[in-house]
């Protein structure tokens, strides 16, 4: 081969080589872009998918917020304010979803466990017991839509159990409660319970708080609606809460606040209060803390809406703020009503109570004095083999002189038209009750609207003693009057007033209360989750 033939040759297959490499590129082009647009398709499809996941599952998520919230809304609730819905509610997300999570909350309410036909619901006033179909009830199904953007609404469905519970009316949440007069002079003691665990706080509400005095001591809250002169070492572990002036004197030792609402607070001798006083003005006036340049000790702050003057010689822990327009808008809250008991031998059946009818014949009164002597009720009780008893005799205002101990051995109610007992009268447990651990109740009631002209006070002197395991509840629209060392575990509550002198002693439980017909209101619990489904809408 010539020189020039092998030139051309080569020249020829090199045009051949690169012609070669030229397919080769193109087809790794081809690859590569292949490859690169599955990748974005996946990538994009797997973005659209975790969006949808991440929608459906804030759907979800937002369905059960919704469901959480119902049964907040229903429990504590009272059977006739228990909710029928929840209101649409946004959730917002986060910027990059956009928008928000919203839920709302429907409840059906039923009568039985099987959840048939609903009641009626109508979240004012419900009136489950008079609906169509009537009935308390027992169970709800709670469904919650949830929804986010850009995916279907998730619907998620919860069946509940739902029970009513038993909650006294707040009256009964005191040791003593008056709307009339409290007066407590000479020793007088209002103790919380001891433990483990304590007993409720032993607080007193007064519609008015007439004395204070000479070594009382109560161990939780003080309340009166009108103005309080506490004066000559009273101690009060609470807080003073008065509608009206109050004026605080001698060793007297707060270790609570002071609230004068609509009044003015006035210091004068070496009182000690360890937390604050506040003094608001009301229309008729007050507002102002005057110390009258005395030794008072104050361990928080002085803050009224007025004048805050001579306080030279106190000593104060916290800030002085007068004209302090932050307090103005502070408010007495409502006065609570006084409960009105009048239990009746078909309500006493109904609680379980063997019911007892004394003092309704011709011999009334004859019967009142011979049934009420203790060893009547003894024989009376033993006959009956310890069960529940209630003794109605609404027209009896038995007496007693300390001749023999009252024995309880059962839950007992009293419904009398007023009792007085003088001497050393004594209410003991069997003595079962001691080898046993059992407490008994005792609650003596003098039924509402008992006229107080012709009677109807409770009326306990010279020693009057209730056992440590009785557990007693005293109800008047009258008076109730202690004196001379009487003492007792349980609460009292008088219409017109209470007077407690003497060195009375009050232990306070209330016990006893919810075993009285009225005494209680129905609340609404949920007590379990029974079931729950998810599905889409």
């Amino acid at each position: 081969m010539s020189t020039k033939q092998r030139q051309r040759w080569r020249r020829r297959r090199g045009r051949d080589d690169n012609g070669q490499a030229l397919i080769i590129v193109v087809i790794l082009s081809v690859a590569l872009i292949t490859l690169v647009t599955f990748a974005v398709s996946s990538s994009i499809a797997n973005l659209r998918s975790s969006t949808n996941y991440a929608n459906t599952s804030q759907a979800q998520f937002t369905a059960y917020s919704g469901l959480s919230q119902a049964t907040n809304a229903m429990a504590g609730k009272t059977i006739a304010t228990l909710p029928c819905l929840i209101a649409p509610t946004n959730m917002p997300l986060p910027q990059t979803a956009g928008g928000n999570a919203t839920y709302s909350v429907t409840i059906a309410y039923f009568s039985d466990n099987a959840a048939t036909v609903p009641l009626a619901c109508n979240g004012s006033a419900n009136t489950f017991g008079t609906g169509t179909p009537p009935g308390a009830p027992a169970s709800a199904i709670l469904t919650s839509t949830g929804t986010s953007p850009n995916t279907n609404p998730v619907i998620m469905k919860e069946t509940v159990s739902v029970a009513a519970t038993a909650q006294l009316l707040p009256a009964f949440a005191f040791a003593m409660f008056s709307p009339g007069t409290v007066q407590l002079t000479s020793n007088v003691a209002v103790n919380q319970m001891t433990g483990p665990p304590l007993g409720p706080v032993p607080s007193i509400y007064g519609g008015t708080l007439s004395e204070c005095t000479n070594g009382t001591v109560v161990e939780g809250n003080v309340t009166s609606y009108s103005d309080v002169n506490v004066n000559s070492n009273c101690t009060i572990y609470g807080n003073l809460y008065v509608q009206g002036n109050v004026s605080i004197s001698n060793t007297v030792h707060i270790k609570g606040n002071v609230y004068a609402y609509g009044g003015s607070v006035s210091l004068t001798s070496t009182p000690t209060i360890d937390g604050s006083i506040y003094a608001i003005a009301g229309s008729g006036g007050g507002g102002t803390i005057n110390a009258n340049t005395n030794a008072v000790t104050v361990g928080g702050n002085l803050d009224a809406t007025g004048s805050i003057t001579n306080i030279s010689k106190a000593t104060i822990g916290g800030s002085v703020v007068p004209n302090d327009a932050a307090i103005a808008g502070w408010v007495m809250p409502p006065q609570i009503p006084f409960p009105q008991l009048s239990p009746t031998p078909a309500s006493l059946s109904a609680a379980g109570y063997n019911v007892i009818q004394v003092g309704n014949t011709l011999l009334g009164q004859v019967s009142c004095a011979v049934f009420f002597l203790p060893t009547t009720l003894v024989s009376l009780v033993n006959s009956l083999l310890s069960t529940k008893t209630a003794i109605y005799a609404p027209t009896c205002t038995p007496q007693t002189y300390g001749l023999t101990p009252f024995i309880v051995s059962t839950d007992m109610i009293w419904v009398l038209g007023g009792i007085q007992t003088t001497g050393t009268t004594t209410f003991v447990a069997s003595p079962l009750t001691a080898l046993l651990g059992t407490t008994y109740d005792l609650s003596i009631i003098v039924p509402y609207g008992t006229s107080c002209k012709k009677g109807g006070d409770i009326n306990f002197t010279n020693n009057t003693e209730f056992d440590p395991r009785i557990n007693v509840l005293l109800y008047t629209p009258c008076n109730a009057v202690f004196t001379v060392n009487p003492s007792m575990n349980g609460q009292i509550l008088a219409g017109t007033g209470i007077s407690a002198t003497n060195q009375f002693i009050l232990n306070f439980d209330n016990l006893a209360a919810f075993g009285v017909p009225g005494t209680t209101i129905a609340q609404a619990a949920v007590v379990a989750v029974k079931s729950k489904t998810v599905s889409s809408g």
